[in-house]
């Protein structure tokens, strides 16, 4: 596999994560808040409903912040050339989706879809690093 490529690879996930903000923006503040699945109730702010938006609810800074947890280091992955850059990479999205895991009662949970995107970054990076050594160096 070409480094290209895998920088590609790193760029596309930067690409999905911020999606993965935004489209979530949207959804009701009900997939995130375990007052809203326990009880059908959001704490005890009652001028919150269930169906409101997450958006609405948390505000954008929130939300931003996600999609900044999300797509910043496959973005950096993505402009570098080192392997070591990769890994990285790869352990912040590891340690971004097991602080979504840790926080699992707020919108903080929204963090979790690192892990899956981690896995890719890796895997990228696996076979980038098995294609090198298996192909002799040319002169």
């Amino acid at each position: 596999m070409d480094r290209v490529v895998v920088r590609v690879v790193w760029l596309v996930i930067s690409v999905v994560a911020v999606g993965y903000a935004v489209s979530s923006a949207g959804d009701p503040v009900s997939g995130v808040s375990l007052g809203c699945a326990k009880i059908g109730e959001y704490g005890a702010d009652t001028a919150v409903r269930c169906d409101d938006s997450i958006a609405q609810v948390f505000g954008a800074w929130r939300l931003v912040l996600l999609g900044a947890l999300l797509s910043g280091p496959p973005l950096l992955a993505a402009f570098s050339r080192r392997r070591s850059v990769w890994w990285l990479a790869v352990v912040a999205l590891v340690v971004v989706g097991l602080t979504g895991l840790a926080m699992w009662t707020t919108i903080w949970i929204l963090l979790l879809v690192a892990l899956p995107l981690a896995g890719v970054g890796s895997v990228a990076v696996m076979v980038d690093t098995a294609v090198r050594v298996s192909r002799p160096e040319r002169s």
